[in-house]
C-alpha cells in the first residue's frame, strides 16, 4: 500500500517503476538495516503515513456526503473494512456491500401516481407537480424500473394501496 503511494507520488507509470523499488528495498534490507533499528516504530508508521495520505481522496467523501449518502455510507464501510481487516477482505465487503444495496434498491423502485398537465400530453408524478390533474376513475401509476421478481411484491402492495387511497378507481394504467 505504502509503495503504491510513494509510485503515485513519483509519478510512476510503468512497471520498470516497480522493479526498481525491489531492487532499492532490497538493497536496504540487505546493507542499511543497522541504520533503522534504532529508529522508533512512530517515526517509521509516520514515514508510512505520509507516504499513504494522498491516498485517501476525501474530496470525494465530502462530494459524497452532498451527491448521495448511501455511495457514501459504502465507501465508508469499505475503508473500514480495508483498514482493520485487510485490502483484499475490504474489497471483497465494499463489494458485497454494494451488491446488498443494489438489490435493496432494485426491490423498492421509486413508484408515482401521475396526473396530466393541462394544455399538455405529459404526465407528471401528483406529488412533485400539485398542477397535474388526475383523471376521475382512473389512476396512472409509474413505476420508475422494470417489473422484476425482486420488486413484484412491493409493486403488487403499492397497487393495492392505490385501491383503498382512490376514490372509487374504475381503471388503473
Amino acid at each position: 500500500f505504502s509503495r503504491t503511494a510513494v509510485n503515485d507520488q513519483a509519478d510512476a507509470r510503468t512497471t520498470v517503476a516497480t522493479r526498481v523499488a525491489a531492487v532499492i528495498s532490497g538493497v536496504t534490507l540487505l546493507f542499511l538495516t543497522g541504520l533503522y533499528r534504532s529508529l522508533p516504530n512512530a517515526a517509521l508508521a509516520a514515514i508510512v503515513m505520509v507516504a499513504v495520505a494522498n491516498l485517501v481522496n476525501w474530496r470525494e467523501a465530502v462530494h459524497l456526503w452532498h451527491a448521495d449518502r448511501r455511495d457514501l455510507a459504502l465507501m465508508a464501510v469499505t475503508f473500514a473494512a480495508t483498514l482493520f481487516v485487510g485490502i483484499e477482505e475490504g474489497i471483497v465487503v465494499g463489494v458485497l456491500a454494494s451488491l446488498a444495496a443494489l438489490v435493496y434498491e432494485n426491490s423498492r423502485p421509486h413508484v408515482a401516481v401521475c396526473g396530466r398537465i393541462p394544455g399538455s400530453q405529459t404526465w407528471l408524478n401528483v406529488r412533485h407537480h400539485p398542477e397535474a390533474e388526475v383523471v376521475d376513475g382512473v389512476v396512472v401509476f409509474r413505476i420508475d424500473s422494470g417489473l422484476t421478481f425482486a420488486n413484484a411484491e412491493f409493486v403488487r402492495e403499492r397497487v393495492q394501496l392505490l385501491a383503498v387511497t382512490h376514490p372509487k378507481p374504475r381503471d388503473l394504467v
